[in-house]
């Protein structure tokens, strides 16, 4: 009888779902729709809400229908730059159009 492996960290958590930390491009998706049905969030924050590559996971889930407008604002760091065309990601149809 083989002994069965325990998923790897930040994976899959079972039944439950996925656990906050996990990576998975689900994960992300889920985290990313969470976060857009509250407000819309710009490029830095879904980084710092632990998504990756996020252009790639927004056109994802354009590719699975769902409706995410994109417009670009200017931003300033906490150092004073500005940073400009930073995209600001909305959920269409969540109340937030």
């Amino acid at each position: 009888m083989q002994k069965q492996k325990s998923p790897p960290k930040g994976a899959y958590a079972g039944r439950r779902g996925f656990n906050f930390k996990s990576t998975a491009t689900a994960a992300q998706h889920a985290r990313i729709l969470t976060l857009l049905a509250i407000r819309p969030h710009n490029t830095e924050e879904l980084r710092q809400a632990g998504v990756y590559q996020v252009s790639a996971r927004i056109k994802e889930l354009r590719q699975m229908v769902h409706q995410i407008k994109t417009d670009r604002i200017s931003l300033w760091d906490r150092d004073g730059f500005e940073h400009r065309g930073v995209a600001l990601y909305s959920l269409q149809g969540g109340g937030h159009d």
